[in-house]
Parts: structure tokens; C-alpha cells; sequence
């Protein structure tokens, strides 16, 4: 009995890790999004743009104090937003 305890505690710790991946991967492509959206803008005074900057230093941190796989998370949804609407798009009308 004791070891079937065993197998499913690793089941659940294994589903537990890939679930907190998928939601900071989410929320760092939310994150990256509404990142580029401000610094794009220059509507917003510049104190907004550097509380924004400071809360993202802020998470990265406690991640890094919680866990190594919400970090990697994070880190890949919020490149993933960069190069997703990051770079300008190429003009397919124009032809060379």
C-alpha cells in the first residue's frame, strides 16, 4: 500500500511541476505582452514604465527564491512574447 502512496505522490508532484510551468509560461507571455504595450506607448509618464520594470525584477526574484521551474516558465513565455510582437513585421505585399 505504502508504495502505490509512493508512485502516486510522484504522478502528482510531476503534475503539479508541468501545471506551475504552464501558468508562469501564460503569465509571462501576458506579462511580456503588456511589457511591450507600455514601453511602445509613450502615453504613460515614466514612472509607470519603471514601477512595471521594478514589479517584473520583483517576480523573477521571488521565483528564483521559489522555484527554478516557474523561473524557466516565465522566463520562456516572456521570450516568447518579445519574439512574437516584439519585432516589426515584414511587408509581404512589398516585393523586391
Amino acid at each position: 500500500m505504502s508504495q502505490v502512496l509512493g508512485y502516486l505522490n510522484v504522478v502528482i508532484y510531476i503534475l503539479v511541476g508541468l501545471t506551475k510551468l504552464a501558468g508562469t509560461l501564460l503569465l509571462g507571455l501576458g506579462l511580456g505582452r503588456l511589457a511591450l504595450d507600455i514601453f511602445r506607448q509613450n502615453q504613460h509618464p515614466w514612472q509607470v514604465q519603471v514601477a512595471f520594470f521594478l514589479g517584473i525584477i520583483a517576480l523573477l526574484i521571488a521565483f528564483l527564491l521559489n522555484s527554478h521551474l516557474s523561473l524557466g516558465g516565465f522566463c520562456i513565455g516572456a521570450g516568447a512574447a518579445i519574439i512574437k510582437w516584439g519585432f516589426p513585421k515584414a511587408d509581404k505585399d512589398k516585393k523586391n
